[in-house]
């Protein structure tokens, strides 16, 4: 990982994020936007993040035929999910 990136992430982290989800190189801006919907998909339905970066990565390489998922990281807890009371757009 190039420094610039690394310094990112941990100013990320530092600044109170629990979870941030990047790539280790240069990545297709329409893989990318494929896989941070799937991401996104699997994450609102409950699964853990790490499950659902996992689920996003399949999805890219069956529907997409990519392997460009592999370069994604999770920096942070991959067992964070959000609270079921968000899931179902409950407010607090």
């Amino acid at each position: 990982m190039h420094s610039r990136q690394f310094s990112l992430v941990r100013s990320l982290a530092q600044g109170g994020n629990p979870l941030i989800i990047g790539p280790e190189t240069l990545i297709p801006d329409d893989d990318a936007a494929f896989l941070s919907k799937e991401f996104y998909t699997h994450f609102l339905k409950g699964y853990s993040a790490g499950h659902a970066l996992h689920a996003a990565k399949m999805e890219l390489l069956r529907q997409r035929e990519s392997l460009v998922g592999m370069f994604y990281t999770i920096y942070g807890n991959p067992d964070l999910f959000l609270h079921p009371s968000l899931l179902n757009g409950e407010a607090n």
